[in-house]
């Protein structure tokens, strides 16, 4: 049984936002924050009593549900475009920091969860989770087959965990007996206000479900649906799935669409299985298809796939870990959904920094390369090419480089006909492309460093193997293999 320490519970008060908004008593997380070293005591052994007795105090399994809008979603009197946000006690809420750094630190040690679930996890992110999907996709036209995404969809997630079951999966995986039974009674006997436009209910008794806003939810949660991930990577359908949190994208490869069309229907029957032991719900008239190839007169790109009496007919765009795809990976519809993304924060930031009332130069430069910067390069190692004789990067880089243009004329003050080399100069701000590579580098790096490199080869190495054939001949695919 592992032991609550006070370097773990001093960490765990570090890293949380001091004024995120606090649960029904009211205590914000810069007070604990700045109570120093004996509320680090104090909190340490009540952690440490929480795990020995396997209980959780009543107080905190009292939540304060907040809806969210989800943004960009239909209409606001649809309850499915509301997020439920929990508001949990803070004191209780450093005990499952600690809590979950203990879970995430047994589950990487010895290996609990499956390697192509992504999220929640150390060394396992988007970036990670992009570069593995991207990989197959192009080892499968380097071995002249074709690819079918299918991104699926969960309803209500976290709101579907069973207690009596995912305390049996940690059991089964071999979670220390307090931590397990600790679990037990988090998710016991949970209680919940409802708060909605100044008004608040009476307390609800919450039967199922572990809350959305909790800090322990995500890795519980890939405990939970473990076996999903198992199931979408077998070893006798040409099938890899990769999960980030509740997503999961099904990549097929093959040599025909019809193919691959069946294999996903395969798996699908099996996830379709686990949802049924597990409690658990699929939306398929959420699911979006893909065919993926840069030789589309080869293929027939109209291939559907039948789940259950619903047809799902391809689609040319599929929004994926934040990453817009279009079935040549040309990344049009990405830059597209940038460039009009970026409007609106360019917008944003004119009016924060205007000539004569605005702020100060370094505090537009931080809000640029804080928060415009980063969300104009996420994804880039997936679409930005260095050092192409076309000049600087790719298409998407050149038309992006356009909007950090714009972006440090707003930031400096500067005259429509200030050279762009000026403007980077007196900002501090590299070259779009530059600043691209770097992080492209760093990815890259990141990758190694995680060893995720060699899992991603494994993954190529099957598809190379399976179309090319073990003398690298190309094989004779059967409909439905």
């Amino acid at each position: 049984m592992p032991q609550v320490t006070e370097d773990l519970v001093a960490e765990a008060l570090t890293k949380m936002a001091p004024f995120k908004a606090p649960g029904t008593d009211g205590i914000a997380m810069g007070f604990l924050q700045a109570m120093g070293k004996p509320i680090v005591c104090a909190l340490q052994n009540l952690t440490q009593a929480c795990w020995d007795w396997q209980y959780v105090p009543d107080v905190f399994r009292i939540a304060r549900i907040v809806p969210l809008r989800k943004l960009g979603r239909g209409k606001y009197w649809e309850v499915k475009n509301w997020r439920p946000i929990s508001l949990l006690n803070t004191i209780g809420k450093v005990m499952e920091v600690v809590t979950a750094r203990c879970l995430q630190d047994i589950a990487e040690k010895h290996g609990l969860l499956p390697n192509t679930q992504m999220g929640a996890r150390r060394k396992h992110s988007t970036e990670i989770a992009i570069d593995m999907l991207l990989s197959q996709i192009r080892t499968t036209w380097a071995s002249e087959g074709v690819a079918t995404l299918l991104s699926m969809d969960m309803t209500g997630a976290y709101d579907h965990v069973i207690k009596d079951r995912l305390t049996h999966i940690l059991r089964e995986k071999g979670v220390p007996a307090g931590l397990t039974g600790w679990v037990h009674s988090f998710m016991s006997n949970r209680r919940a206000t409802f708060m909605f436009d100044g008004q608040e209910s009476e307390l609800l008794n919450i039967a199922a479900g572990i809350p959305q806003g909790s800090p322990i939810s995500p890795i519980l949660f890939l405990f939970y649906n473990s076996e999903l991930l198992d199931i979408c990577n077998p070893r006798d359908i040409r099938v890899h799935g990769l999960g980030f949190v509740d997503d999961v994208n099904l990549i097929a490869w093959g040599k025909t669409t019809r193919g691959n069309c069946n294999n996903l229907e395969r798996v699908h029957e099996r996830c379709l299985e686990w949802a049924e032991r597990h409690g658990a719900q699929f939306a398929p008239d959420k699911y979006e298809l893909m065919h993926l190839t840069r030789s589309p007169r080869r293929f027939d790109l109209g291939q559907t796939l039948q789940l259950g009496e619903m047809v799902k007919r391809p689609v040319a765009e599929v929004r994926v870990l934040g990453l817009v795809l279009d079935p040549k990976l040309q990344w049009t519809a990405h830059t597209k959904h940038l460039i009009e993304k970026m409007a609106t924060q360019k917008n944003a930031l004119t009016r924060l920094a205007g000539s004569t009332w605005g702020i100060p130069m370094p505090q537009a430069r931080q809000v640029y390369t804080m928060v415009i910067r980063p969300a104009i390069s996420y994804a880039a190692h997936a679409w930005h090419q260095p050092d192409t004789d076309k000049g600087r990067g790719t298409t998407p880089t050149r038309k992006l480089q356009k909007i950090q243009n714009e972006c440090l004329r707003v930031v400096t003050g500067g005259f429509k006909a200030t050279p762009i080399k000026s403007l980077e100069t007196l900002a501090h701000v590299p070259p779009l492309d530059l600043y691209l590579s770097s992080r492209v580098a760093i990815c890259t790096k990141k990758a190694h460093d995680s060893g995720m490199d060699d899992l991603i080869r494994k993954k190529c190495s099957r598809i190379q193997s399976t179309l090319r054939g073990p003398r690298g001949c190309a094989d004779k695919e059967k409909v439905g293999q």
